[in-house]
């Protein structure tokens, strides 16, 4: 099994930030917890507990990483967004995907099972569909395209894990607030970071799908 750099950033990074939000719930509510006993124990084995911060931050990133998937197909796509591949067909803005008719009538070419769709306009199901095959073309791209596709891939999944990292926290600041019945002005922080977040994420999806497309067209 082959790691990439970026697949181990967009764990750790993540499950450090739910642990960091672990240890300063606890610095809140328990501030007796932490003494400097126990500071001082951990300052003996630090090698040892940078191990185990860095192994917990990775499992905790791996499964925010995979609830996200579901969080961002389930939840986003079906209720809130429509997907990347519709926004990318049908946007003449930043999104715009050059040379659309051009990449649209090489994947028809090469799927007989797509319908001839005009290429002005296209529906969810068939933006979807394109997305679909043009995923499938890209893997014949001169290799530097696809290790160009790769690194929006990972920006793009990266921007996810963080969007979906940054909500569980601010569940879980919430939930603390609801227990110990008071306010924490933190939570607004939280508000205001999501919000940030979740038009970086849009704009990483279109932008990767927009690459596919485009890739699609090389190979």
């Amino acid at each position: 099994m082959e790691f990439r750099f970026q697949d181990i950033l967009k764990n750790i990074i993540p499950g450090l930030l739910i642990i960091s939000e672990i240890f300063y719930i606890i610095l809140i509510q328990y501030p007796c917890v932490i003494n400097d006993k126990l500071l001082n124990s951990l300052n003996e084995i630090k090698e040892i507990s940078l191990v185990v911060t860095l192994c917990s931050a990775f499992i905790i990133g791996y499964l925010i990483d995979s609830l996200s998937s579901w969080f961002e197909h389930f939840i986003l796509y079906r209720y809130l967004f429509p997907k990347p591949s519709f926004r990318v067909l049908n946007n003449n803005g930043r999104y715009c995907l050059y040379n659309k008719d051009m990449i649209i009538t090489n994947i028809i070419s090469k799927f007989n099972n797509v319908p001839d769709l005009q290429t002005n306009r296209f529906d969810k199901k068939h933006s979807s569909l394109l997305f679909k095959y043009a995923n499938i073309l890209k893997e014949d791209a001169p290799e530097t395209i696809k290790n160009k596709t790769s690194e929006f891939y990972f920006s793009y999944i990266f921007s996810r894990n963080l969007l979906f990292s940054f909500f569980t926290i601010f569940i879980m600041s919430i939930i603390c607030d609801l227990h110990f019945r008071k306010f924490d002005e933190i939570i607004l922080v939280h508000i205001s970071i999501i919000s940030i977040l979740l038009f970086r994420w849009l704009d990483k999806s279109a932008y990767y799908t927009r690459q596919v497309f485009l890739a699609s067209k090389l190979s």
